[in-house]
This record gives structure tokens, sequence and C-alpha cells, in this order.
């Protein structure tokens, strides 16, 4: 799963010069299990990204595993639990790759009742670079929706970064 996704985030320097892309500008952003694969990559400095943006992240596996998440997924991911298999964990959670160098704009819903936000909560005030940005009453799967009414706070956190 790692090489995969820093194989394809070095795919961007072919298609930046193919397509005239700035690669100054690139935020890496993510939803739920795709969040911690952005702040992961943001950790693994293999792209110069400008920016992270997790979408209410699993960004602690280890409390993933306490909590029981989506049914023990964390355990599944990384084959086993905390205490079997702690090197694994070291390497994938976020919350034990910190500090992340790159700017995070952590986004969570408050009544997420699939990750709570209490995850990204923790998360923000271990990385001395984020900002949280909390969304009153906001749960789940909102942040992905473009419809939701929220969606003008999740494409500004993702597009308006000063250049």
């Amino acid at each position: 799963m790692s090489e995969d996704i820093v194989h394809g985030a070095q795919q961007l320097v072919p298609l930046a010069n193919r397509y005239n892309l700035d690669l100054k500008r690139v935020i890496a952003a993510g939803h739920s299990a795709g969040g911690q694969l952005a702040l992961w990559l943001a950790a693994q400095q293999v792209v110069d990204l400008r920016g992270v943006v997790p979408l209410a992240a699993v960004s602690d596996l280890r409390r993933a595993y306490a909590l029981q998440l989506d049914g023990g997924v964390a355990g599944e991911l990384l084959g086993g639990s905390p205490d079997r298999v702690p090197q694994r964990y070291a390497a994938a959670s976020p919350m034990e790759l910190l500090p992340i160098p790159v700017p995070q704009r952590v986004v969570h819903g408050t009544a997420d009742k699939v990750v709570p936000f209490e995850m990204s909560l923790r998360f923000a005030k271990a990385s001395k670079n984020s900002k949280l940005i909390p969304l009153p009453g906001v749960g789940h799967f909102e942040l992905i929706d473009p419809r939701a009414n929220i969606w003008p706070t999740i494409r500004k956190n993702i597009l308006d970064w000063e250049f």
C-alpha cells in the first residue's frame, strides 16, 4: 500500500513536465482512511506538498484500534494489535509520525459517528503545524458531498492557500 502512494505521488513530476503543472501548488487531501493516507504521505516528504487537508481522518491508528472503528479495520490493515505489531503502527499512524512539517488543515465534523471528532482534536493539539477546522453538527459523509451546505468550507480549505 505505502509503495503505491509514494509511486503515485512521484508521478507528479513527469505529469508536471508534460502538462506544465506548478508543483509548488500541490495539496494532498483525503477523507477518513484517505485522510490517514494524505497525512502519511505528507510525513514521508517524498514530494514537496504545499499543504495537506485531512477530512475526518483516521489520524491515530492505535486509537482507531482501541475504539474498534469500522469493526477493527486498523488491526486488519496492519496485521494485528498495537501490542502485537507496534512497529507497523509506528510506521503508519500519522499521530506517531509527528511532527509532520507540511502545514495541515484538519477538517472534521463534531457530530461524526464514524470517526470521532476527538481524534482530529487530539491530533491537531499534538501537531505543531496544524489548524483544526471543526464543523459543528456535521457528520462523516457531508465532508465529501458537494451538495452539502458545508461544501464551500471544504472547497475553501483545499483551494485557498497563499502562494
